[in-house]
C-alpha cells in the first residue's frame, strides 16, 4: 500500500498537473459574460487558475493554467434553454505541458495535449447546488511520439454568484507507448495522474 501512495504521489510531482479539472458546469456564459475560478488541486498541491467567456449562440472561450501547463478551449452547450436542470455540451481543448524528469541534463519534455471531452451537469431547481461531470478522449504529441488517454472528472458545486466546487479528477492512459528521453532509454507515460481539486468560481458556473 506505502509503494502505491508513493507511486501515487511520484506521478503527480513528475508530471507538471496538466488542468484536467473541469470547475464548471455544461451551461454556457451569455454573449460577454465572464467567469473565473481561483483554487488547489492535490495530493500534491497546485494552483487552479482559469476564465471563461461567453461567445453567444451557446458558445463559450475559456483558458486554464496550472504550474508550467495551460489550455486553451472552445464549448458548445447543447441546450438551448440555459434555465433547465440539465444540461450537457462537448468542448474541444489545445494546450501544453512541460514534464520535467531530473536527469544529469535535467532533460525537460514541452508536450502538446488535446482533448475532446462531453461534459453533464444537473441543477437543483434555484441553481443553488449542481452535480457536474465530463470525460473523453486526450491526444498528446512531442517529437513524432503520441499518446492517447481517458480524461474523466466528477464533482459538486454550491453557490450561484460565487461557489465552492471540489472534484475528484483523472488521466488515464489507453495506450501502451510512451515518450523516451534523449540521453538515455528510459520511457514513461506521462498520462497517469490522479487527484481532488477545490475551486472558488466567481460568476456563473
Amino acid at each position: 500500500m506505502i509503494k502505491v501512495i508513493i507511486f501515487l504521489l511520484s506521478t503527480c510531482v513528475l508530471y507538471s498537473c496538466y488542468p484536467i479539472y473541469s470547475m464548471q458546469s455544461a451551461k454556457a456564459l451569455e454573449k460577454g459574460k465572464v467567469s473565473g475560478v481561483v483554487g488547489l488541486s492535490s495530493p500534491i498541491l497546485n494552483p487552479i487558475l482559469g476564465a471563461r467567456v461567453g461567445l453567444g449562440q451557446n458558445y463559450e472561450l475559456g483558458v486554464k493554467s496550472s504550474l508550467e501547463s495551460n489550455e486553451i478551449g472552445l464549448k458548445y452547450s447543447f441546450k438551448e434553454d440555459q434555465n433547465q436542470n440539465f444540461q450537457h455540451a462537448i468542448q474541444l481543448t489545445a494546450g501544453n505541458t512541460l514534464y520535467n524528469y531530473y536527469t544529469q541534463s535535467n532533460e525537460a519534455l514541452k508536450i502538446s495535449v488535446f482533448t475532446a471531452p462531453y461534459l453533464l451537469s444537473l441543477h437543483n431547481n434555484s441553481n443553488i447546488v449542481r452535480l457536474y461531470t465530463k470525460i473523453g478522449p486526450s491526444f498528446s504529441i512531442y517529437n513524432q511520439h503520441y499518446n492517447y488517454g481517458l480524461i474523466n472528472s466528477i464533482g459538486i458545486s454550491f453557490g450561484k454568484k460565487v461557489s465552492i466546487n471540489t472534484e475528484l479528477y483523472s488521466h488515464i492512459p489507453i495506450n501502451s507507448k510512451g515518450y523516451k528521453f534523449s540521453s538515455n532509454s528510459t520511457e514513461f507515460n506521462y498520462f497517469f495522474q490522479t487527484g481532488i481539486a477545490i475551486g472558488i468560481v466567481i460568476g456563473k458556473f
